[in-house]
């Protein structure tokens, strides 16, 4: 009989204590417009104890000790603010709405201008200066003056039979000649129509003091 008596007596207090407990409901808002503030977090000074406020910035807290309390509320974008001190009485719940400030971070003014450098891109020209020396000396070209150019960077062939000049993959009839400063239509003998030459060089390259070649447009 003690001992159903004593069980029933532990019983009936921790129903007690639980039922002395109270909580605490509130709303969390935007100051300026009014506008509920959701997942605010919403904190019980001093304690671990803590929620997030709904879509509607509505929070509840639940099996709080009678006593006088204090809220950290926060959220993102927004100043955290300390509420006011709370009571929190037994089978009692105390409600409080809480305003949250905008947090106006202050931004040093960032002007972007458009600067565009223009330049100008230009397909880069060669220029080669072949003496005597290098027309005698020059392998396989027999002292021709177009076999002595077509071993030049940027100057091709199109058969070993023939002097036809092909500077940067252009055609053989876009080269200009020049004959001391006199513009000539081909250097070379038996020449056809839309070539630059034939089989044979008109240039005696014993008259030959120097060729100034260049791969740029005139």
């Amino acid at each position: 009989m003690y001992r159903l008596t004593g069980i029933l007596f532990f019983l009936l207090a921790v129903c007690n204590v639980s039922a002395q407990k109270g909580a605490i409901t509130g709303r969390v808002y935007h100051g300026t417009t009014n506008e509920p503030i959701e997942y605010a977090t919403i904190l019980i000074q001093g304690t671990d104890r803590g929620t997030v406020s709904d879509s509607t910035g509505v929070f509840s807290l639940q099996e709080v000790n009678p006593g006088f309390f204090r809220l950290i509320v926060s959220s993102v974008g927004f100043k955290s603010v300390v509420s006011p001190e709370i009571q929190v009485q037994g089978n009692q719940t105390a409600f409080i709405d809480i305003a949250l400030a905008e947090d106006e971070i202050a931004l040093k003014e960032v002007v972007v201008r458009p600067n565009f450098e223009t330049r100008r891109i230009e397909s880069p020209v060669s220029s080669f200066f072949v003496n005597v020396q290098q027309i005698e000396k020059s392998a396989g070209v027999n002292r021709d003056v177009s076999k002595v150019l077509q071993t030049l960077p940027g100057v091709g062939a199109m058969d070993p039979n023939r002097n036809d000049l092909i500077v940067r993959g252009g055609g053989p009839s876009e080269n200009v000649f020049y004959l001391d400063g006199i513009e000539i239509p081909v250097i070379n003998h038996f020449a056809t129509q839309g070539s630059s030459g034939g089989a044979i060089g008109v240039i005696n390259p014993d008259f030959v003091r120097e060729i100034d070649f260049n791969d740029y447009p005139q």
